[in-house]
């Protein structure tokens, strides 16, 4: 069906206007500015007056399949269940791609409290199955993050063998030992740890004393794993940079991606580096890292954020975007943090990311109301999946 979208605010990557946008075959067809009166009436007509009309949001980096399967220890509920419902929430906070993050680590909290099944070997295999087999029946773009934790050095091969199988459209490195990256503060750890496993704090800390000894991939197994990666061409994502020198290792391995940096002189030097830079949404919306870390506000004051990711909170992507914009950033610039660098940073910009001519139509309707953004419409490739007041 041709669609055109007309009265809106659309944001392009060069600039924001006011004007239509057709859609034919699910991909744009033109942007025009200005209004006009006169609309060929072979075209299903959006009225998109008041509302933004953005890219839809590519999140590169989010476990919030995890809740959905299995919200409860003992409850996990069917896949067709749980994507679909899964799907309306993403559809609802504006993502149109989703790069759902499954981890394949030994718990960081214990297995014995936090029960989570999509992160064991049969889980992952499970999951990362089903994702391959419905792409082309779902409604938005579902794609696997693989979070590989280098202390679970008996999973290299199943990591391998789901790259080889087309399973992997990201990879990224983890190594959560306690004292460096992202729980380099070990009070603070201790405190997390007592809460999760509900255990004081002195069994907290003798957790973490087990967790400091683990035996962990060496750096040439960990560059073999990147290298493997990048010939197949995954992207390959870096997590809770700490030190430029842990950045000077990872650059030459083709590391385009740096996940999380754990402070701001990190942040700087990864930009330096040519990496694309991701911090949490949430992270906005809360005032600062729960972590004690880099305040992901700090660092987009300081230029050094390409790319915004829910973490594990969909919603907090597009709300993040409008309160930056409410605090003076330029609306433009904070959108391609949720469209256009990610979908560069991941090698799919050729497709989606952004409105402009020749690109898959996944588009957003946004009414701001209160100062707090709605999504009214989606749509993904050309179909409206979503439409709310008309």
């Amino acid at each position: 069906m041709k669609t055109c979208i007309y009265n809106g605010k659309i944001v392009t990557p060069e600039k924001i206007i006011e004007g239509m946008i057709y859609i034919n075959e699910g991909k744009i067809e033109k942007i025009v500015e200005g209004k006009i009166p006169l609309l060929e009436d072979y075209y299903k007509i959006i009225d998109a007056a008041g509302k933004w009309v953005l890219p839809g949001i590519i999140d590169c980096h989010s476990d919030a399949v995890e809740l959905e399967l299995q919200p409860r220890p003992t409850s996990i509920f069917s896949m067709n269940i749980a994507f679909g419902e899964l799907e309306k929430k993403l559809i609802a906070s504006g993502i149109t791609t989703m790069y759902h993050s499954l981890s394949i680590s030994k718990s960081i909290f214990g297995e014995e409290k936090v029960k989570k099944y999509y992160r064991t070997p049969k889980g992952v295999d499970e999951l990362s199955s089903w994702i391959q087999k419905n792409r082309e029946n779902s409604l938005i773009n579902h794609k696997l993050h693989i979070r590989y934790e280098i202390d679970n050095i008996e999973g290299t091969e199943q990591i391998k063998d789901l790259i080889k199988d087309g399973r992997v459209d990201q990879l990224s490195i983890m190594d959560h030992t306690p004292g460096q990256g992202q729980f380099r503060n070990l009070e603070k750890y201790k405190k997390v740890i007592a809460a999760y496993r509900e255990c004081s704090e002195a069994e907290a800390m003798e957790f973490i004393e087990e967790s400091m000894d683990k035996e962990r991939m060496s750096i040439e197994e960990i560059e073999d794993m990147v290298k493997f990666a990048r010939i197949h061409n995954i992207p390959v994502a870096s997590h809770d940079d700490d030190l430029s020198q842990k950045i000077d290792l990872i650059a030459p391995w083709d590391v385009k991606i740096s996940e999380f940096p754990i402070t701001l002189e990190v942040a700087k030097y990864a930009k330096k580096m040519g990496m694309y830079t991701v911090m949490g949404a949430p992270n906005i919306l809360l005032g600062g890292s729960h972590s004690g870390n880099l305040s992901a506000e700090t660092a987009i004051n300081n230029e050094v954020v390409d790319i915004l990711c829910s973490d594990y909170y969909p919603a907090s992507i597009l709300h993040s975007i409008f309160y930056m914009g409410k605090k003076g950033k330029c609306m433009k610039e904070m959108v391609k943090l949720a469209s256009l660098n990610p979908a560069k940073a991941l090698n799919i910009d050729h497709l989606t990311g952004s409105l402009e001519v020749g690109k898959v139509a996944d588009i957003l309707l946004v009414e701001e109301k209160e100062e707090l953004p709605i999504v009214k419409g989606v749509f993904s490739a050309g179909k409206m999946i979503m439409s709310i007041g008309g």
